[in-house]
């Protein structure tokens, strides 16, 4: 729930507009809300809550005729939300509207001429979920005044009131045009009429001349008078004429000015539409050259920002060379290093590989002799396996017919005593180790060591190889 005044105004006009967009009407509405709050029971100061969205206005003025200087349009207490106030045309923008000008009047996506107002659906279709981020919203612009009770007077100026307004300034100067006609008229009526007496006060003094002179005596000047009188009463034509002429000029001067009248009012109009145009280009204007100077600062700063960066870039750059320079350097050092290096280890490789073919050969040798030698030892050890198997069945058969002799003679001492049975193996004379079939490997120590000196060169000329390999 809401904690504040303000709070809870935005909420209720936000239900009003939700009511107001339910009714599926395709027009809106702008409004002001004024509300007078006494201070304390027994003061004369009152709080002036004043909210507003549109164009309608509040104007604070005194019982002496003087005016409250507010903070809003035109010195009154509310701001006109128009699409061509800047913090208005920045929030319609950043909403997805557009602002453009449509016979010097600026309208919201070129259609409505109020950025804030209840209703007008198609205009809160972009923009976020938020009723706020529409580009035609109905949140308030809420100020809080302090006004005397005895000496104040509120106005609640609407957009009908300044077209009323508009409407009695056009009455008045019809008004004005239609007395200038009656004054007019009134002076060719009065020309009229000073004409006519004048020409019967000339006709009654020719009537008295006449009836004073002698008919018999002034004959010749009656004639004479009567020619002058012909000749006046000509001019009087005449006169009578010019002053016709002079009524139908008059009245050709009225046709004129009213004319004139008609056209200087509409100049007036056209000279106030330009006027407002130019206020609004003028107003533009200095907001584009705001624009300007703060575009010209930040080209500035980062002008001066692309200076320091280049001439660090300059300096990296130098910094690069040199080192890259070094690092070259270094680098054909290390390859002339690496060719010497494989040059003599390809030298090394060379003379390992002719010592190793030279000791190949020398070891196939020794195997070669090797292998000699193992066939002949194997040729011996199976002739001595021979002889020992011929001895071994030789002392059987001794040690056979013995027992037989022993158990046919009584005297015999060996009668009735086991005989110890046969090794089964021999044991030579100085060797020490056997075979599991009890014969010998070798043929003694003499014939062993002789095999171990021949066998030594080649192993160790064999352990040698294989550690240059």
């Amino acid at each position: 729930m809401p904690r504040t005044d303000d709070a809870v105004t935005n909420l209720a006009f936000l239900r009003l507009d939700r009511e107001f967009l339910d009714t599926q009407q395709a027009g809106g509405s702008t409004t002001t809300l004024v509300i007078a709050q006494r201070q304390s029971r027994h003061g004369g100061m009152y709080h002036l809550r004043v909210g507003n969205f549109g164009d309608s206005r509040v104007l604070l003025g005194s019982a002496d005729g003087s005016m409250f200087r507010g903070p809003g349009t035109d010195r009154g207490l509310t701001t006109d939300h128009k699409p061509d106030l800047k913090s208005e045309r920045l929030r319609i923008q950043r909403t997805g509207g557009i602002v453009q000008e449509v016979e010097g009047v600026a309208r919201v996506n070129g259609t409505l001429a109020v950025s804030r107002a209840f209703g007008d659906a198609q205009h809160k279709k972009t923009g976020g979920p938020c009723p706020r981020d529409h580009p035609v919203t109905c949140a308030p612009e809420l100020e809080v005044f302090e006004c005397s009770s005895s000496d104040f007077l509120v106005l609640v100026q609407a957009s009908r009131l300044l077209e009323e307004h508009a409407g009695g300034l056009a009455q008045q100067h019809q008004q004005e045009l239609e007395a200038i006609k009656n004054e007019m008229a009134r002076r060719t009526d009065e020309l009229r009429t000073e004409q006519q007496e004048k020409l019967r006060e000339r006709g009654g003094k020719l009537l008295q001349q006449q009836k004073l002179n002698d008919l018999s005596v002034k004959y010749a000047q009656l004639e004479a008078e009567h020619e002058k009188v012909q000749q006046e009463a000509s001019s009087s034509l005449l006169a009578r004429d010019a002053l016709e002429s002079t009524i139908q000029t008059a009245r050709d001067q009225q046709v004129e000015l009213e004319r004139k009248l008609e056209s200087s009012r509409a100049d007036c109009e056209a000279r106030e539409v330009q006027l407002m145009k130019l206020q609004q280009e003028h107003g533009s204007l200095q907001q584009q050259h705001t624009e300007l100077q703060q575009a010209h600062k930040s080209l500035q700063r980062e002008h001066k920002q692309l200076q320091t960066e280049h001439a660090g870039a300059v300096q990296a750059r130098k910094q690069l060379t040199s080192d890259t320079e070094s690092l070259r350097r270094e680098m054909l050092q290390k390859l002339q290093e690496r060719d010497e290096h494989i040059s003599t280890i390809e030298d090394l490789r060379a003379d390992a590989e002719e010592r190793l073919e030279a000791k190949q050969g020398v070891l196939d040798q020794l195997v070669a002799d090797f292998e000699r030698e193992r066939q002949s030892l194997q040729a011996d050890i199976s002739a001595a396996k021979a002889a020992l198997s011929q001895q071994r069945t030789e002392i059987e058969e001794r040690d056979r017919r013995a027992s037989v002799q022993a158990d046919e003679d009584p005297s015999s001492e060996l009668r009735g005593h086991p005989r110890p049975a046969l090794s089964p193996t021999l044991h030579w004379p100085g060797d020490e180790q056997h075979g599991e079939s009890g014969v010998p490997q070798m043929h003694g120590r003499s014939r062993c060591a002789l095999l171990l000196c021949r066998l030594a060169r080649p192993r160790e000329l064999a352990i040698n190889a294989g550690w240059r390999r």
